[in-house]
């Protein structure tokens, strides 16, 4: 069985993403108040600027200054950030996420590829094992005709030899009985035809009793080769019948297989559902750090 190589399905390579620079974050602000009045600069100490110099020896001239500042953190430069972080990260599992998914389908693909591969070659195996059933099933068809070839060919041997041995028997029969007569004087032409009548009559009662036994032993040749003959064709039908049963079960076995695997495949992509963080996640981020260095004294700044 061929080997799948994981590791040439699955091979990732990710982003190193730099370090976010926070201190582009911070923002500072100044500002030059010309002639402003004491509760100008209270209000805006409130709203988180700090005087660095101011003058205020007489409000209605002109040379009354305040020069203030304030720090905080700039959302727009936190969202921007965020948001470019945010997207290449989405693009880039995104991208992963399809390279996986990608990968995965297609060690699905070379699975169902080299198990098909397999399952053929069980086929070859099937196809070959069915000849060798079909040759020993043809084989049994002759070897029965070369048994009964034999049979047949045994009986008429033996049927010949048992006329010949009769055949031979009352020859010498009649011979002796000539001889006999001649010793004692009594052979004359008369008295041989009736001894040799006799001799005849037995010579065709024995052959007589023979063709009734071959008949019999021919009737019971006959009798067991049609029930040898019947015997093997239902062991015919029987061995093909099983043949047929196990390679249909061997090919329906293969076919559920394959189907599993094609099943399972299906099931795995239509149940795909990718998961993405939500945009409102940078956003709640930044405002969190806004918010919490607002309460430190800095401001939250556009």
């Amino acid at each position: 069985m061929d080997k799948i190589d994981l590791s040439s399905y699955f091979d990732y390579t990710l982003t190193d993403h730099a370090a976010t620079t926070v201190s582009d974050w911070w923002v500072v602000q100044y500002l030059l108040l010309l002639s402003p009045s004491p509760q100008l600069i209270n209000w805006l100490t409130t709203m988180g600027w700090y005087p660095i110099t101011y003058s205020l020896t007489d409000p209605t001239a002109i040379t009354d200054y305040a020069y203030m500042y304030r720090g905080g953190v700039s959302l727009m430069r936190i969202l921007q950030e965020q948001i470019t972080e945010f997207t290449n990260s989405y693009n880039e599992g995104r991208e992963l996420n399809n390279d996986r998914f990608d990968d995965i389908i297609a060690t699905w693909a070379a699975l169902q590829d080299k198990t098909e591969d397999e399952l053929n070659l069980l086929e070859t195996d099937e196809d070959t094992f069915e000849a060798l059933v079909e040759a020993v099933i043809s084989n049994l068809s002759t070897e029965y005709t070369t048994h009964e070839t034999a049979m047949d060919t045994d009986l008429t041997n033996w049927s010949t030899d048992q006329r010949d041995r009769i055949g031979d028997q009352f020859d010498n029969l009649l011979t002796a009985k000539a001889a006999e007569m001649r010793r004692r004087g009594i052979y004359n032409t008369t008295s041989w035809d009736a001894v040799e009548a006799g001799i005849e009559r037995e010579r065709a009662d024995a052959l007589t009793k023979l063709e009734g036994e071959i008949e019999l032993k021919l009737n019971a040749l006959e009798d067991r080769l049609y029930a040898l003959q019947v015997d093997i064709r239902m062991k015919f039908l029987e061995a093909r019948s099983k043949l047929m049963n196990q390679l249909h079960t061997q090919g329906n076995m293969r076919t559920e297989l394959r189907n599993k695997i094609v099943g399972a495949l299906a099931a795995f992509a239509e149940r795909r559902e990718d998961e993405y963080p939500s945009f409102l996640e940078p956003m709640n981020a930044a405002l969190s750090v806004a918010i919490s260095q607002s309460s430190n004294g800095w401001g939250l700044l556009e």
